[in-house]
């Protein structure tokens, strides 16, 4: 006797399928992390205090965000339904990765002299940005849960950021973009987006110091030898 049955199994997604959505899905959020570059040109076409308000301003937008997604259950189903594919697992109960790149933002910009916040911003945007792409669409040796492949793209365009941006000394240009791409492959807890600048420009930023404090005492001893040989 041919048993009716009333609910059928799901048909199983094509492994090819599945990958290909996901790789979707990380297109589109990556697009949203290339838009972020406008943080670091508009702080380049704009002053200290200018840049401070707006990211300020959104920072303060971003955060109001996460507490209605926390405590607000149709908020929070309203958020997903437009950015659910683009977030994480991590990110559907913590902060998303936008939230952490304002929190960067904002902290660089604040604490760092205007070109190393920018190049930092710079590393974060366009680094992990192609990283991501790459490792997704061509990672095969995987280290530390990411991937060699991507992690050389990360290297290579912050390198190549790094070679054409002016008014920092070059050697410290290469130690920030290689600084970034080392912290974006380390297994930390924290989000790249918060990382991969403040650590990166941190180290830029004492380089940076220094190489202005070299400047001066050569500067001043310039001075001093004009001085004596005038007196002479």
């Amino acid at each position: 006797m041919h048993e009716d049955h009333t609910e059928l199994d799901p048909i199983p997604q094509p492994i090819e399928d599945n990958a290909s959505r996901r790789y979707e899905n990380e297109l589109k959020r990556k697009g949203f992390h290339f838009l972020s570059a406008g943080i670091p040109v508009g702080y380049y076409l704009t002053d200290y205090m200018t840049s401070m308000i707006v990211i300020g301003s959104l920072l303060g937008v971003a955060i109001v965000t996460e507490y209605l997604r926390f405590y607000s259950a149709r908020f929070n189903t309203f958020f997903h339904k437009i950015f659910g594919r683009m977030l994480r697992d991590e990110e559907k109960t913590g902060y998303s990765g936008a939230t952490y790149l304002l929190i960067s933002s904002f902290l660089v910009i604040m604490i760092f002299h205007k070109p190393i916040a920018i190049l930092c911003l710079l590393f974060l945007v366009f680094g992990d940005g192609l990283a991501a792409v790459v490792g997704k669409k061509f990672g095969r040796t995987r280290l530390f849960g990411k991937t060699i492949e991507g992690s050389l793209a990360f290297a290579a365009v912050s390198v190549a950021v790094g070679f054409v941006f002016p008014g920092v000394p070059f050697l410290i240009r290469l130690a920030g973009a290689l600084t970034a791409a080392v912290v974006e492959i380390l297994p930390m807890q924290t989000s790249d987006n918060l990382r991969i600048p403040i650590i990166s420009g941190s180290i830029m930023e004492i380089l940076y110091v220094q190489s202005l404090r070299d400047a001066d005492l050569f500067n001043q001893g310039e001075v001093l030898v004009h001085l004596f040989l005038k007196i002479s």
